[in-house]
């Protein structure tokens, strides 16, 4: 075989080794690259006039309970999908949550705390304009979960 064939040869195979590298990480989706850990989040508000508070869980295995109180035992309401666990981890990620310090307390209180094998984190707040626009959209996500 001659110098040229053999040129010709490594050069397609470098070409070829690129497409594949490059359609490769095309078809890889956003959130099959996201951090996963295991985690349970409680979430839910305190105080008001009747002191009723129930406790809503999302847990990692995507379970989603609910307790009647902080003493009651919990019972699974649900369970969601893996994309919607995936859209949390995101959310938590964007929000920052392990290092957020909000501790606004007030009359009835809206709270999360996340609970995980990298952090262990809770925010506490009144108003929702004392918080940023990012852990709004987690604790909506949050209410979704209960809801749909």
């Amino acid at each position: 075989m001659n110098t040229g064939n053999l040129s010709k040869i490594i050069k397609m195979l470098m070409l070829l080794s690129l497409f594949l590298f490059i359609q490769n990480c095309s078809s890889k989706s956003k959130l099959s690259a996201i951090d996963t850990y295991l985690f349970e989040i409680f979430f839910g508000s305190t105080g008001g006039f009747s002191n009723i508070n129930p406790v809503f869980m999302v847990k990692s295995n995507g379970e989603v309970q609910k307790k009647d109180n902080a003493f009651s035992e919990p019972f699974l309401l649900k369970k969601i999908t893996k994309p919607t666990l995936d859209s949390l981890y995101v959310l938590i990620r964007e929000s920052n949550f392990a290092t957020l310090k909000i501790n606004r307390i007030s009359n009835i209180t809206k709270y999360i705390e996340i609970k995980s094998e990298k952090f262990t984190n809770k925010v506490s707040w009144f108003d929702d304009s004392q918080i940023p626009v990012e852990l709004l959209k987690l604790n909506k996500a949050l209410i979704n979960t209960i809801k749909n």
